[in-house]
């Protein structure tokens, strides 16, 4: 989780199957139940996401004092008689039918659905921006990088966040640096063992007691 890149919206970490930390993209999805106050693109969001035809038709739970030889002199139901309801077509109850209940079969879906908003990376992140988890900047040896710093790949400003340190198959006295920057471009860096290189370490903040 050290080299999420900061600059891909959603991007994030989580965990797998196995328990263990893996980097995810997540997604905002509006609440469909009360996306019809929202904003137009929460609004699309939805509607990309809604289902065109229904799979099965909608059921509704009949309670008892539905039936036909129901008598409120001579019944009296309780929790257990309710939880267990049977559930029957909406067609053969339209009575019970909610107002503001609309089924996917009688949603009249767009002829065009509209394509989902797809946010872009934003490259202006400012790594000098202060609070954002990185020391200021130093000079050390490429010996001294650890995964999770940052350092400057190309130029004065070209900042990524180091993955993984090993030595140089074909150079013991070489480095391989893996980096990744804010916009998911990712690269190696191999340079002499002993190369000053402008890095920025992660604060190292005390656990509370």
């Amino acid at each position: 989780g050290v080299a999420v890149p900061r600059g891909v919206p959603g991007r994030a970490t989580g965990v797998n199957a196995d328990g263990h930390p893996a980097e995810v993209q997540t997604f905002w999805t509006p609440d469909p139940r009360r996306h019809a106050g929202a904003d137009g693109d929460d609004r699309n969001i939805v509607a990309a996401l809604r289902p065109t035809s229904a799979t099965h038709p909608p059921l509704v739970a009949v309670p008892p004092e539905s039936r036909a030889d129901f008598d409120p002199l001579e019944h009296e139901f309780f929790y257990n008689d309710y939880a267990k309801a049977p559930l029957e077509p909406l067609s053969d109850h339209p009575e019970l039918a909610r107002p503001k209940a609309i089924s996917f079969a009688q949603h009249t879906s767009p002829s065009t659905i509209p394509a989902p908003i797809v946010s872009t990376p934003d490259p202006a992140v400012d790594d000098e921006e202060e609070g954002d988890g990185y020391q200021e900047m130093s000079q050390c040896s490429a010996t001294s990088v650890d995964p999770g710093d940052l350092v400057c790949v190309d130029g004065d400003d070209d900042w990524a966040v180091v993955e993984d340190i090993d030595v140089d198959v074909d150079d013991d006295e070489s480095l391989c640096i893996a980096w990744r920057n804010d916009v998911d471009d990712s690269g190696l860096l191999v340079i002499p063992a002993d190369t000053r290189l402008h890095v920025r370490k992660p604060h190292q903040y005390e656990e509370a007691s």
